[in-house]
């Protein structure tokens, strides 16, 4: 059995009276109004898609498929909210019911004789024909009704109590004055008597707003009915209201709309849809615009998906250009948005697109048969830089095998570098599998380029290892140099959104890996899968990753297996892994820097090691909500130490939001650390409770601990070092002393460290704000002497006055555009620091690291190092070298080399 909910404001007409004239009067809408259908089902009957018809033409023009929620075993309902009709007269098809003709206008003269109703109930309790909450969010029904209140129809009254003192004056008990108003449903034409009808069943509901202020039935009072004119069954009612509460709207509104617009030239050449917390997507008659309904704090991402021989040519988001991006996500949506899409046509077989800057007159139809070209121009490797630029807009698919484009054994001793610049016109469609492979391949930089629809076939015959890029060095020589500068990574597989890349970057046995400015999204979660990478950057990237455990083995942004160092800095990541972002392994220096990181299914970070991590610097992050529900009960740490040896750790300026779902949590937990530095940290217990187990900075053994100056909310343990083995060498800090600030002064840590009262409002998230900085003119202040150069708004450190945690209130403003010249440099062999002020001495067969001076995080620099007998060089901000002896014909040692290091 199917049921209309009689809440539901479209009239099905009941009327049976075949005497008179009927109401002329016609129901109106204002285009953003939300028209909330809802039909419950016993669970047996599935009803038919929502048909509208056109009642000037009598057509159908549009059909929409229901949302459905099953509510328990024996309901299920069905609803849409229609939103976003362009002006005109409609009806509305439903069970085989033809509504009463309405009409959607935006005239304003029109709309100002009506007036807007919401209305919801507390809770799903209270009716059993209607549902107002559905899977936890509140919805409102939207009614427009012609009428309004007149000043000549306000009342007052009061309630109060007064006795006669025996002096004669009158005392006042309590008072409390009420206004009273009379609400006329109908205007000079009146309205049908299903009118008042809706309106005396809208005020049984707890909630009701008459243009956003709330108002409510006085006793019992219904709508009083007065006959407009003998014979006409059109009617004005009298409704008395109170009105109550405050004077806001708050609560009903929890939708927000994302209006696309297509260009008037190009409607037709795409279809829009969108995923998240999607309500519903309606397309316009003439398809020129969608209407994407999304949840109150939702995020939807919506997707322009060209027609055959079309692709997007920019993409604006609320007036700003995105470029050729065919997606958009919009994240924690508190206000509606504007998207408009232009289209262009797509070469089938794409032509002269690419052309070299050596050869400026040769063009090239696929990046294959350019970079072939250059090979056989170049075959020991390039003596010059070469530029492939693609100068007008095309899309390169994968025509066969594996991969879009392949190099292979090529540049190995050359210090000159290949760029491929798309200049954001070039688009590589893997179609499911590949997009570029580079195999012991050295000194490559793609800048500006989308990789779409890359390793995300799941069939059971594609290649083990798809990636969208894949950088390959062998065990006896490593793959040198490969920046990746402000490209797009969008894994999703067009014709089923459901299906996203399983990896996205792939690198094996290479060295000086950097992703620069890159955009990572829709990847299943193993999204960058490196081994024996002995140097790699991640800087200033936006990431979203899925939740695949049972699609893809282990989930995370990144896996690492041996590696002399990882750089992580100024990124934004987030999606739904239930195991770790950063699944870390053999890794001797780990920096993770001004960091946003939120949302995580499960941990932030796991890392163990065979031998000794030299350095693990966590500083200046911002972590929020992870821990979500992770794939082991074990997961309980944003920072999983592990087994892991530490020469030093240092945990400072983080601000560790704590609100995941999980009862215990822990910022850190394991390791065995040697130094342990824990300063000017943040640590909240945003998951509601204080009951739960939310822990600070745990680790099974240090021996030497330094923390100060960290703020804590409502945390059972601050710091604490069981030293379970009872080795003498390591200090104990039992969990009795760990959870007292006063009891770990008093033994020696935490200096000028605050533990708050649970409760307390600290940050701006607290307090009804977004932002996670500190509330203005809270005085917690940092430990200068452990303070960053630069937090996560990019302020300098100042002398005095900066917050604690990764927001600097206090800093002076880094000039990022300033031109600082010069190199820090660091030997790993010798253990030993050095800069470029002064020549440097170490032996053949070091490994050094130099990294530029300058603080613009965008900034392409490269250092060519050139020696008597060897040269190197490293793309990016920071990389390793190898140092090499000078050798006489026979291959036999001489001297150590001596090299000269230059910066462009």
């Amino acid at each position: 059995m199917l049921m209309i909910c009689p809440f539901t404001p479209l009239f099905f007409n009941e009327s049976k009276d075949n005497f008179g004239i009927t109401s002329r009067y016609i129901q109106k809408f204002a285009p953003a109004d939300k028209i909330l259908i809802e039909i419950l089902s016993d669970g047996r009957d599935v009803p038919t898609s929502i048909s509208v018809i056109d009642a000037i033409t009598n057509k159908a023009i549009a059909s929409y498929e229901w949302n459905s929620w099953k509510m328990n075993d024996n309901k299920v309902l069905y609803y849409y909210v229609l939103t976003g009709l362009s002006s005109g007269f409609y009806r509305i098809n439903l069970l085989g019911l033809s509504s009463d003709v309405f009409k959607v206008t935006d005239n304003s003269r029109e709309l100002d004789e009506t007036t807007l109703i919401r209305y919801s109930m507390r809770d799903n309790r209270q009716r059993t024909d209607s549902v107002f909450f559905i899977n936890g969010l509140q919805f409102f029904f939207e009614f427009r009704a012609p009428g309004g209140f007149c000043d000549d129809n306000w009342r007052f009254a009061v309630d109060n109590e007064q006795f006669l003192a025996p002096s004669g004056d009158i005392v006042e008990l309590y008072s409390q004055e009420t206004t009273q108003k009379v609400f006329t449903l109908g205007n000079a034409m009146g309205c049908p008597i299903w009118y008042a009808a809706m309106l005396n069943r809208i005020l049984c509901c707890s909630y009701v707003y008459f243009d956003n202020v709330r108002y409510a039935r006085k006793d019992s009072n219904v709508p009083e009915q007065n006959l407009l004119i003998e014979g006409l069954k059109s009617y004005v009612f009298k409704q008395s209201l109170q009105q109550i509460g405050e004077v806001s709207s708050k609560g009903t509104s929890d939708i927000f709309i994302i209006i696309v617009s297509i260009n008037s030239s190009d409607i037709g050449q795409c279809t829009v849809t969108a995923t998240g917390n999607v309500i519903n997507v309606i397309e316009s008659v003439d398809k020129s615009n969608y209407t994407i309904t999304v949840e109150k704090y939702g995020t939807a991402t919506v997707n322009i998906l060209p027609e055959d021989g079309y692709q997007v040519k920019e993409l604006t988001v609320d007036g700003a250009s995105q470029g050729a991006l065919s997606s958009f996500t919009f994240e924690n949506v508190q206000e509606g948005h504007t998207m408009s899409v232009v289209m262009e046509i797509v070469e089938e077989n794409p032509t002269n697109f690419l052309v070299r800057n050596d050869l400026p007159n040769v063009y090239y139809s696929s990046t294959q048969s350019a970079v072939d070209a250059i090979k056989t121009a170049y075959p020991n490797g390039l003596t010059q830089n070469i530029t492939l630029t693609c100068i007008k807009p095309a899309t390169e698919k994968r025509l066969s095998g594996t991969w879009i484009a392949e190099l292979s054994k090529w540049n190995e001793k050359s210090i000159c570098c290949l760029i491929i610049d798309g200049a954001d016109r070039l688009v590589y469609d893997g179609k499911s599998l590949g997009g570029l492979q580079f195999k012991e391949v050295n000194n490559v930089l793609l800048r500006n380029i989308s990789f779409v629809n890359c390793a995300n076939y799941a069939g059971a015959y594609s290649p083990s290892e798809l990636y969208a890029l894949n950088f390959v060095g062998s065990a006896s020589r490593n793959a040198r140099n490969l920046l990746v500068y402000k490209c797009n990574f969008n894994g999703v597989y067009p014709s089923d959104l459901t299906k996203k890349a399983w990896r996205t970057i792939g690198s094996k046995y290479s060295e000086n890996l950097t992703l620069l400015g890159c955009d990572i999204s829709n990847d299943y979660g193993n999204c960058m899968k490196l081994t024996n990478c002995q140097y790699v950057s991640l800087i200033k990237n936006t990431i979203s990753v899925d939740y695949s455990l049972g699609v893809v083995a282990h989930p995370s942004i990144m896996t690492l297996k041996n590696c002399y160092t990882l750089n992580v800095e100024d990124n934004k990541m987030s999606g739904d892994v239930r195991e770790n972002y950063f699944e870390l392994s053999n890794v001797d220096r780990f920096y993770f820097l001004r960091n946003e990181v939120s949302g995580g299914g499960g941990r932030a970070i796991t890392m163990s090691s065979l031998g000794s991590m030299k350095e693990v610097v966590v500083d200046s992050n911002l972590f929020v909500g992870m821990l979500n529900g992770p794939a082991g009960g074990w997961m309980k740490e944003y920072i999983n130490l592990g087994t892991a040896k530490i020469d030093r750790l240092c945990m400072n300026n983080n601000t560790c939001y704590m609100s995941g779902k999980f009862y215990e949590q822990y910022i850190t937990k394991g390791g065995t650390v040697e130094d342990a530095y824990i300063y000017n940290n943040i640590a909240i217990n945003a998951t509601g409770t204080s009951t739960n187990s939310i822990n600070g900075f745990i680790i099974n053994r240090v021996k030497s601990l330094h923390t100060g100056n960290n703020l804590y909310e409502s945390m059972r343990g601050l710091v604490v070092s069981p030293n379970a083995d009872g080795e003498s060498d390591y200090i104990t800090v039992d969990w009795t002393t760990g959870r007292d600030v006063a009891k770990l002064q008093v033994a020696g840590y935490e200096a000028n460290s605050i533990k708050v009262e649970d409760g307390t409002k600290l940050l701006e998230k607290q307090n009804g704000g977004d932002s996670y900085k500190l509330i203005e003119g809270l005085e917690y202040y940092s430990n200068m002497s452990y303070f960053p150069d630069a937090d996560i708004e990019y302020k300098a450190k100042a002398s005095t006055g900066n917050t604690r945690g990764c927001y600097n209130l206090a800093g002076i403003a880094i000039d990022e555009t300033q031109e600082v010249t010069g190199y820090t440099g660091e030997d790993y062999s010798e253990v030993k620091v050095f800069g470029s002020t002064a020549q440097y001495s170490t032996l053949a067969d070091s490994v050094l690291r130099l990294k530029h001076n300058t603080p613009d995080r965008l900034k392409l620099v490269v250092f060519s190092v050139i020696g008597s007998q060897h040269s190197d060089l490293i793309l990016g901000k920071s990389g390793i070298m190898h140092t090499s002896p000078v050798l006489d014909a026979n291959g036999e040692y001489q001297e150590d080399e001596l090299y000269t290091i230059n910066v462009d």
